[in-house]
């Protein structure tokens, strides 16, 4: 493994989800400035999940086409770039299109980043993914702390520095871009290839199935366990440190979950925690008492624990596109999978945030199972490359 160019993709991929989840501190500030709605907060937000996750795929073709990491050091600039702008937006119009071009940045950069870390990782490709989400959870942690930082001493222009990290990361990136080897077909195998075989789409289908699941259950914990932990008459400060112990232990398992199923396999790594997470998520909901935080930590742990396993997984599954592989698994996936939190909602008006939190817990554990369809194989030599050439 070339820990220098993973650490490398890793800041990266700090910074870009860092400066993502700027957005949502900005938001009140921006409501009163500008006089917007909730509905209108909501498109804004709707339209960065868009451009950032559900067109992956199509910077994962084209990755696959080019085979270049350069994509990595512009995806990174250009999200600095445009959410540095939004806080110089003059109207509703403005900070709606400076959104969706950050958006189009952050989607431009995780294909070609997971297959750099990839490359980076030699055999040990689910560990080295594991730093990759690392980075995602730190910057995804922190970014509401620089956001309120920045606008706090700056005001809102204040976000312009963003760009300062982003182009510091990106010369980094740019610059080694030597240690980023990237699988390339033999002209031979390239003409012989035929394209994905039904055997292959069926099985990419079914662990995007798993993911969306996953990122339904995960994104809807993070939005509707402060609302439960409420209801239970915790207190707003003994409900952030829940949460945050819930995210940590799944970044945790995350990296456990990376390095062990380069031991023993993917497929084992994503049936067991996710059928693991369950009876978890049950007893943590059922039961009352401060012991039960080991049953909430372990519950984030295991839903988490096979982040960086099905983005491998996905690119074993295709490895004739493994770009296209990732922005399906890593970007379409878990747009769609984060949409599902509209229906938790629903679900919780309906009936209640206790019923809607036990079904989140309960169907993870069922869509485990189409792991077990799953089937990879190789279908052509690889020969490094160097990226960037």
């Amino acid at each position: 493994m070339n820990w220098v160019a993973v650490m490398g993709i890793l800041l990266g991929h700090m910074f870009v989800d860092m400066s993502q989840n700027i957005l949502p501190i900005v938001l009140p500030r921006l409501r009163e400035l500008f006089s917007l709605s909730y509905t209108q907060i909501a498109l804004v937000v709707t339209v960065m999940n868009v451009t950032s996750s559900i067109i992956q795929p199509i910077f994962g073709f084209l990755y696959d086409r080019w085979q270049s990491t350069w994509l990595i050091a512009v995806g990174i600039i250009w999200t600095g770039l445009f959410l540095g702008l939004v806080g110089l937006a003059p109207n509703y119009g403005w900070l709606l299109a400076c959104t969706a071009a950050a958006g189009i940045g952050t989607a431009a950069f995780h294909p070609a980043a997971t297959m750099a870390t990839s490359a980076a990782s030699g055999s040990r490709k689910a560990f080295g993914m594991s730093f990759f989400g690392i980075g995602g959870n730190l910057g995804f942690a922190i970014g509401p702390m620089v956001g309120a930082l920045l606008v706090f001493l700056l005001g809102m222009p204040g976000l312009l520095f963003l760009l300062l990290p982003g182009i510091a990361a990106a010369l980094f990136v740019y610059r080694h871009r030597a240690m980023y080897t990237v699988p390339t077909l033999r002209p031979v195998a390239r003409r012989q290839l035929q394209g994905p075989t039904p055997a292959q789409l069926f099985s990419l289908g079914a662990l995007c199935v798993v993911i969306i699941v996953r990122s339904w259950a995960y994104m809807s914990f993070i939005v509707f366990l402060p609302h439960y932990f409420t209801n239970q008459g915790i207190s707003t400060g003994a409900t952030s440190v829940l949460v945050f112990v819930f995210l940590a232990a799944g970044a945790v398992g995350g990296f456990f979950g990376g390095h062990y199923s380069d031991r023993f396999g993917r497929r084992k790594f994503i049936i067991f925690p996710m059928m693991s997470y369950t009876p978890m998520m049950l007893l943590y909901l059922s039961s009352a008492g401060g012991w039960n935080i080991v049953l909430l930590a372990l519950a984030g742990a295991f839903l988490l624990s096979s982040f960086s396993v099905t983005v491998v997984l996905a690119q074993e599954i295709l490895p004739q596109s493994p770009g296209l592989a990732s922005g399906l698994s890593l970007g379409l996936s878990f747009g769609i999978g984060g949409l599902g939190v509209s229906l938790t909602g629903v679900i919780a008006d309906a009936f209640s945030i206790q019923a809607a939190l036990w079904l989140l817990a309960v169907v993870p554990f069922f869509a485990a199972l189409l792991t077990l369809l799953i089937r990879t194989g190789e279908r052509q030599v690889l020969v490094p490359r160097e990226a960037g050439a």
